[in-house]
This record gives structure tokens, C-alpha cells and sequence, in this order.
């Protein structure tokens, strides 16, 4: 197999995928109009609680509650903006609030902007029922995700690609790989990794001595053959000059696997 290529993302590209998801995230469904005065988690919260899942539709503000971020969970509070007002204003004008006041929150909390984290922005906000209570006039911001369980807090946490021993699989041809769990059919596995420690982008010539020094010489000691003669290429991921600012993960990461492939479990030690 040949070994790989250097692959850099186009900002805009990476922009346009993740922030679908991302720069103007759906929020997470607002509860039915059950919840008495005082009950309600917004009046609650505050920043750096954690939550579990919140992705079904039909949680209950009420029984919403903080849980330990150093265990199983989903959400991390990013911030808490209060809201204005004695009438309740609606669902689209707390929409708009919470999508610019929480996006920011989000690049504040985790270090790097929407649609440039491998994790997304959400918010909680209240109903018409939950606004009779002034203590529950806020937008609870989220940062976090509605798939992934969390095992420790993400807070600062700017990285953006693959880490030793994460597995990918493809997120579209120009957006950084969706991270899967190493037991679930996957393309890529992360095996090697270094800090790039310069003001600017490594230029075309660093970042190809970056790859040969770095992915090529761990690959043999990874896999257990040299990367000519394996079954297996190396695909190594390393933000591009034109979204350097942009992108906080100024790592080049090295994977091994093979495009479209169906890995299952770990390679390393396969020689093959």
C-alpha cells in the first residue's frame, strides 16, 4: 500500500458540514407545559454542571439534574444568560437569544468555535409555563453531545481530530472524521500524534517531514511492518493555513486503515 497522504481541510468546507449541526443547533426540545413554579432546572443550573441525554423529546425540565462530570454524560452548562421580560416572549425570539448568546458561551467554555469542535452547542430554555417563574427566566447553554457519552468535562478541551486510540470514520470528504467506537466498523485508527508548536501552519515542506518522521517511523512500530509493505495506509490529519486561527487543535494526527474499509477492533501489533 502506498503510505497515504497529508490531508488539510478547507475552512469554509469544515464550516459548511459541521455548522449545520452547529452555528445554528436546534435546541434541545423544550418540555411539555407541566412544570410547576420553582421546580424547574433552569432556575438550577449554573455553569459547569453536567447533564446525561437530553435528545428525546420529552424529557421534563422537573426532573432534570445536574450529575458528576467525571462520570457518564452528555451536557456540560457552558453559561447561563438571564432572560427579559414579564410576558412570555415565544419560542422564536428565545430561539434567536439563546443561538447568539450561546454560540459564544460555547467558544468561551470548550476554546474554539462552533462548527470547529468535535462537540456541538445547545441550550435549555424556558416554556410558557416555566416564565410564570422569574427564577427560571434564563437560557441554560450546553455544550456536549447528543450521542457520545462524555467520561470527563470538556472544558478547554480545543481538540478537533482523532486521539491515540480513537477510531473514525469518514464525515464527508472535506470535514474532519466522525470519532466511533473501535468495536463499531470503522475506516481509520489514531496511532500517533504531534503538537505542531509554530505561530503559523507547518508549510508544505514541514508538514511532509512531519509525516515521515512522525506517522511513517510509528507506523512500523504501531502495525509491526513497514508501511510499503502492509495492507494498511496512513492517513494523517493537520489543520490547513486558512483556517489555522480558526481550528484550536494544531496537531498532525496519524491514522492507519484503509478508505471505505470496515475495520472492526484495533490493528495494532497485526502485521499486516
Amino acid at each position: 500500500m502506498t503510505a497515504g497522504v497529508l490531508k488539510a481541510f478547507a475552512a469554509g468546507a469544515l464550516l459548511t458540514v459541521l455548522a449545520g449541526c452547529t452555528s445554528a443547533p436546534a435546541p434541545v426540545p423544550s418540555p411539555s407545559p407541566t412544570v410547576s413554579s420553582s421546580t424547574s432546572a433552569l432556575a438550577k443550573l449554573g455553569p459547569g454542571d453536567c447533564l446525561g441525554a437530553l435528545d428525546d423529546g420529552s424529557f421534563d425540565l422537573a426532573k432534570v439534574a445536574s450529575t458528576s462530570c467525571t462520570g457518564p454524560h452528555h451536557w456540560e452548562v457552558s453559561e447561563v444568560v438571564p432572560l427579559t421580560g414579564e410576558d412570555y416572549p415565544g419560542a422564536i425570539d428565545l430561539k434567536q437569544q439563546a443561538d447568539a448568546d450561546c454560540g459564544t458561551a460555547f467558544a468561551d467554555y470548550v476554546g474554539a468555535e462552533p462548527g470547529y469542535s468535535r462537540y456541538l452547542p445547545s441550550y435549555l430554555v424556558p416554556d410558557e409555563t416555566a416564565w410564570s417563574d422569574p427564577s427560571s427566566r434564563r437560557a441554560v447553554c450546553l455544550a456536549g453531545s447528543a450521542t457520545e457519552e462524555l467520561r470527563a468535562s470538556i472544558k478547554g478541551d480545543t481538540q478537533l481530530f482523532a486521539r491515540i486510540g480513537e477510531c473514525t470514520q469518514s464525515n464527508g470528504a472535506a470535514t474532519a472524521p466522525k470519532v466511533v467506537p473501535c468495536t463499531r466498523p470503522h475506516e481509520y485508527e489514531a496511532y500517533a500524534e504531534k503538537q505542531w508548536t509554530g505561530k503559523a501552519a507547518p508549510t508544505k515542506a514541514e508538514s511532509e517531514k512531519l509525516y515521515t518522521e512522525v506517522c511513517v517511523k510509528e507506523f512500523t512500530k504501531f502495525v509491526g511492518i513497514d508501511v510499503g509493505r502492509s495492507r494498511y495506509e496512513i492517513a494523517a490529519f493537520v489543520a490547513p493555513a486558512d483556517a489555522w486561527d480558526k481550528i484550536a487543535d494544531h496537531r498532525l494526527v496519524c491514522t492507519v486503515g484503509t478508505a471505505g474499509g470496515t475495520l472492526t477492533g484495533s490493528v495494532k501489533g497485526s502485521k499486516e
